[in-house]
């Protein structure tokens, strides 16, 4: 549920927002925990963490996939010196 929420917001002015970025949002939203469970606060903090590392891995084998697919179509040199583009172009705001 979490994953789809985050995919839902996940494009912004045609840039994609990072899992550093989503977890950062969501520290400042505040952590839905238990006060009666001294355990309860840690756990969601471990959830929040554990989700970004998620989407983080699932970001990088995205942009793996796109620069590959990239260097099939441009010869390799070019698509090397691209990669910093197509990056900045995916996530970085403007």
């Amino acid at each position: 549920m979490l994953m789809k929420t985050f995919i839902m917001s996940f494009m912004e002015n045609n840039k994609q927002q990072t899992a550093v970025e989503w977890l950062h949002i969501q520290l400042k939203k505040g952590i839905d925990y238990n006060p009666l469970d001294p355990l309860s606060y840690p756990k969601s903090v471990e959830n929040l963490f554990d989700e970004a590392k998620q989407m983080e891995k699932e970001q990088k084998i995205e942009f793996a996939k796109h620069c590959l697919n990239k260097a099939l179509d441009l010869d390799t040199r070019t698509a090397y010196k691209d990669v910093e583009k197509y990056y900045n172009e995916t996530y970085e705001k403007k």
